[in-house]
């Protein structure tokens, strides 16, 4: 009972475009950027599905709804009563209103297909790069929502950075037991962990998830690339020294109690991770606008991931071309381009820091970086060294002698 056999294709893109493949795809398919291939995928899952229950009725088939195949298929009434979809989607999304619906409309066509529903969260992601994605508010909503609408069950991937997102892992983890729970209690014993800090550290906290609430409109989507743009906009400086105010006196609150000073530490590392961070992305943002070649944060960038990927023509595809285009380019002096450098480089390093002096605490992510250093991605703070070594030797060659 219970067993459920995994029938997934692999993650990512890249589908069979033989002609027969292409005569289970709906009249009119766009097979650029938006591929919706649902039909071909759930035709062959709801036969394997079938085969099997003739075999075996005690056994499960599962598939993700992911990329190409998030959407029920058209052609398909009902499917196979022993078929699970592991349906994917993030209720940090829910933070804007619109992709709350897009995904509850999903939800109801797949459990118009009579079919076992499982959800897969995305409740930490690499994409808000340990930063203070906080949306509590979401989870408390969605949970009972979607519990409501059967699902059977609900897993999903987190970070390691309690430091910054602790109140949804610990929120989400006794919802998916309790989905009816009153969420208020649940964040109470969180926040009392912290003893006579409580009140401050949950104003810390709520400091972020307001502010992400207040400025959700500046999330343009939620493509890595925007989103690592917006970031500097989505939780400005301003909003930063705030929650530090909490974090300080929270600080002085438990000073002299080891106990709730090594509980306290956690937020204090996330908190000098998110302020450092958020700056080194606008300073970032800006070099990157002005020409120097980091990733995903100018074309030039871009124009270097592509050859580094190997992309067709060396060339970037068309959404990312089109992305740049409706973005101001910046223009710096010399002097404002070595300064600028000069700061990335020390903020680049401060981040490296943090992550390795902390990397036994559950506070943020060291492998994350780790893997962008061992894949050579991002490789954000190499291109920062090379282009401040570049900028520096230029500014000896003019120096008067």
């Amino acid at each position: 009972k219970n067993r459920i056999v995994s029938i997934s294709p692999s993650d990512g893109y890249g589908f069979c475009e033989c002609e027969h493949c292409r005569a289970l795809d709906p009249p009119g398919t766009d097979y650029g950027a938006k591929l919706n291939l649902s039909n071909r995928h759930w035709d062959y899952a709801d036969y394997i599905a079938r085969e099997v229950k003739k075999r075996d009725p005690d056994l499960g088939v599962g598939m993700f709804a992911y990329t190409a195949y998030r959407e029920p298929p058209t052609q398909i009434e009902r499917l196979s009563d022993n078929l699970y979809v592991s349906f994917t989607f993030s209720t940090a999304y829910f933070v804007k209103p619109e992709s709350r619906d897009e995904t509850y409309r999903q939800v109801e066509a797949w459990k118009a297909k009579g079919i076992r529903i499982v959800g897969r969260e995305y409740w930490g992601m690499h994409y808000w790069l340990d930063l203070p994605y906080l949306f509590t508010r979401e989870i408390a909503q969605a949970m009972p929502y979607l519990h409501d609408r059967g699902l059977v069950a609900m897993y999903g991937e987190t970070g390691k950075n309690y430091g910054t997102q602790g109140p949804n892992y610990y929120l989400a983890a006794h919802l998916m037991w309790r989905p009816h729970a009153d969420p208020a209690p649940i964040l109470d014993r969180f926040y009392a962990a912290f003893g006579p800090a409580r009140d401050a550290v949950r104003r810390y906290y709520e400091t972020f998830e307001d502010c992400l609430h207040r400025h959700r409109d500046r999330i343009p989507s939620y493509g890595y690339r925007p989103l690592l743009n917006a970031w500097p906009e989505i939780f400005p400086a301003a909003e930063v020294a705030r929650a530090g105010e909490h974090l300080a006196v929270a600080r002085r609150a438990v000073a002299g109690q080891p106990e709730f000073e090594e509980r306290l530490k956690v937020v204090e590392v996330g908190y000098e991770y998110t302020a450092t961070m958020l700056e080194l992305l606008e300073v970032y943002r800006r070099l990157g606008r002005a020409g120097v070649p980091l990733w995903n944060f100018g074309p030039e960038g871009d124009a270097a991931e592509a050859v580094h990927y190997k992309l067709p023509g060396n060339d970037m595809i068309p959404e990312v071309r089109e992305y740049w285009s409706r973005q101001p380019r910046v223009t710096l002096t010399a002097e404002e381009k070595l300064r600028l450098l000069r700061r990335a480089r020390e903020l680049g390093d401060r981040r490296v820091r943090i992550l390795n002096e902390n990397a036994d605490l559950p506070a943020v992510s060291r492998g994350l970086y780790e893997y962008t250093i061992q894949t050579g991605i991002r490789p954000w703070h190499r291109i920062v060294t090379e282009e401040l070594a570049r900028a520096e030797a230029e500014a000896d060659t003019k120096a008067p002698k």
